[in-house]
């Protein structure tokens, strides 16, 4: 059995993190930090991470686990 979540990760503010990954529209600039949005398949048996995909924050959710069925085999129960 596997499971699909997501999650949202704050990273350190650099030029890079900023460019790659904007902060919020409703931050003031230079007040926040980028922020990523994140999508795991993990194992329901034993916890281990199967796959992460990392995005910008505005993802869908839905985009995010369709990234994710590539990792799922024939008669995976999903959560």
């Amino acid at each position: 059995m596997k499971v699909i979540d997501g999650s949202t990760v704050s990273m350190p503010d650099t030029i890079e993190n900023q460019i790659e990954y904007p902060q919020p529209s409703t931050q003031k600039a230079g007040c926040g930090f980028p922020i990523a949005k994140i999508g795991v398949v993990f194992s329901l048996v034993t916890g281990a991470t199967i796959a992460l995909f990392i995005d910008v924050l505005n993802t869908h959710d839905i985009k995010l686990a369709r990234r994710l069925y590539s990792f799922l085999k024939p008669n995976d129960v999903l959560l």
